[in-house]
């Protein structure tokens, strides 16, 4: 019971994360993240609490669901201080936003994951916009 609890708030805090990395004029409604955080910190809970699987059986594969999380947190908080960066620049961040255009302009070749997101972007686009979801796709 512990565990789940610890697993469920776990999930809810990597939802919510954007949310608190980001400074209060990037986020909209935090509302919206704090209610999509504990639902998805509900489902955890609840998953991991009872003795059947209920919607989703991913019990199964502690090792697995642990290396999940750990890069799934990792991509949120570098993909969040690479979107914050243009509000509040510190070493960091600016280290991070130089990784991520670094890796995205290498990763930006034919028919790459990268180009292809990079095209998917309307053309009234600004140009930065365009050259941060490469550098988030590069990530």
């Amino acid at each position: 019971m512990t565990s789940a609890a610890i697993r469920g708030l776990l999930v809810a805090l990597l939802v919510a994360l954007p949310s608190l990395l980001l400074p209060v004029t990037a986020t909209q409604s935090p509302e919206i993240v704090a209610f999509m955080a504990l639902l998805a910190g509900g489902l955890i809970f609840a998953e991991y609490s009872s003795h059947s699987p209920s919607i989703v059986e991913f019990r199964d594969a502690p090792p697995l669901n642990r290396s999940r999380f750990v890069f799934a947190a990792l991509c949120m908080i570098l993909l969040s201080i690479l979107a914050g960066h243009p509000f509040q620049p510190t070493g960091f961040s600016a280290l991070v936003h130089k990784l991520a255009f670094t890796v995205g302009d290498a990763l930006d070749f034919a028919y790459s994951p990268v180009q292809l997101t990079r095209l998917m972007m309307p053309s009234d686009v600004p140009q930065y916009t365009v050259d941060l979801v490469r550098a988030a796709a590069g990530l």
